[in-house]
């Protein structure tokens, strides 16, 4: 599953708010609570904890980061379901309004029933992220 989310902030803002994962509940809503394994402020390759939502507790592992591109990798698990999503910010404009902000892309893998039920959460999530 493909989604891509354009919004009117800074790339370099929209990327902090994915680095940091006390960051995420603030724009992903459906995300009470990240605990990280350690004192990590920023994701990093290796990285593992926990995402909760509601009474859901999910595992997680980063798997890749790459600072410079603003891309990441993290593999999501709840018993035996497992989600790999890869994200990625980049800067964006819009040359017949001569705007500029930031394109923010989302690959989802997993089981299809899941993605499917994961991708419009996953998409309003985005939209927030891009946005003031």
């Amino acid at each position: 599953m493909h989604l891509a989310v354009g919004g009117p902030i800074d790339p370099g803002l929209a990327w902090e708010r994915y680095a940091r994962p006390e960051r995420w509940s603030s724009w992903a809503r459906h995300i009470d609570r990240v605990d990280v394994d350690g004192d990590e402020p920023r994701i990093r390759p290796g990285l593992t904890g926990h995402v909760a939502s509601g009474p859901l507790r999910a595992r997680f592992r980063v798997d890749a980061v790459d600072e410079a591109a603003r891309t990441w990798t993290w593999t999501v698990r709840v018993g035996p379901l497992r989600l790999r999503l890869a994200h990625e910010v980049v800067a964006a404009t819009q040359i017949g309004t001569l705007q500029t902000g930031t394109l923010t892309r989302l690959v989802i893998a997993g089981p299809l029933p899941v993605t499917m039920a994961y991708a419009p959460i996953a998409a309003f999530a985005l939209q927030r992220l891009v946005r003031r």
